[in-house]
């Protein structure tokens, strides 16, 4: 029998002083919650999910993703990129027929709720796409994205990861995905913070989201995730 339990989202500590908060621990699935995705043969929100990797662009990185129950795995390697020598990525994605509002929880929160046997990887991140959201330095996809990066703790139950949508930026460095990370070309990235706020979600962008998708990017190394649900809370 499945069980779900809460967890907070930590962050590195040269991170905090970018953050505006510590991440918060949510009631599990409140009734001021939003269901985005879900996943099974008999899920509500059921929608085609693809999974891409680095060697796009010449990595190594690989994935899959696959539902083989009532929630989808996430899993693989994410390896050197030779031309950059950095860590890749591999990312699981809906097709752009997707579609979410949640415009009315911008003062709240994304809940992840998933479980790894990988807790010690570093590299887990989720993206928000629309049109109008400003595309990241050098950034060539057809939609600007917030991303934000989160950390799942190990155990067999499920657990709910809550991350505040004030933790997602659009300015993101696609060497390592990170807001608060340098380019080798010496681009200092910006994460969201008061004096930061046009990198910040917005409830105009995030009343037409047209695609999400979980990355395990920016840290070499092997990844396994599961996930039984994405939604949107307040805060």
């Amino acid at each position: 029998k499945k069980s779900t339990t809460i967890t907070r989202l930590y962050f590195p500590t040269n991170m905090l002083f970018l953050l505006a908060s510590a991440a918060i621990a949510a009631p599990a699935m409140p009734f001021d919650t939003k269901m985005i995705a879900t996943f099974g043969t008999t899920a509500p929100t059921t929608v085609e999910w693809k999974e891409v990797d680095d060697p796009v662009m010449g990595g190594v990185s690989i994935g899959n993703w696959t539902v083989p129950a009532d929630y989808a795995v996430f899993q693989g390697f994410t390896g050197i990129v030779p031309s950059l020598k950095a860590p890749g990525f591999c990312s699981a994605g809906t097709n752009l027929a997707f579609h979410a509002d949640v415009s009315a929880y911008a003062n709240g929160a994304l809940v992840i709720t998933a479980r790894t046997t990988t807790p010690e990887y570093g590299g887990f991140k989720m993206s928000l796409g629309a049109i109008g959201i400003p595309h990241h330095k050098g950034g060539h996809e057809l939609l600007g994205a917030y991303k934000g990066n989160f950390t799942v703790p190990a155990g067999d139950n499920f657990t709910q990861v809550v991350i505040p949508f004030s933790h997602f930026s659009s300015d993101w460095s696609d060497f390592t995905g990170n807001c608060f990370t340098k380019d080798p070309d010496g681009y200092q990235h910006l994460c969201c913070t008061p004096e930061n706020k046009d990198v910040c979600p917005t409830s105009q962008e995030l009343g037409r989201i047209s695609q999400i998708q979980l990355w395990a990017e920016g840290v070499e190394g092997d990844f396994h995730l599961e996930v039984q649900s994405i939604s949107a809370m307040l805060a």
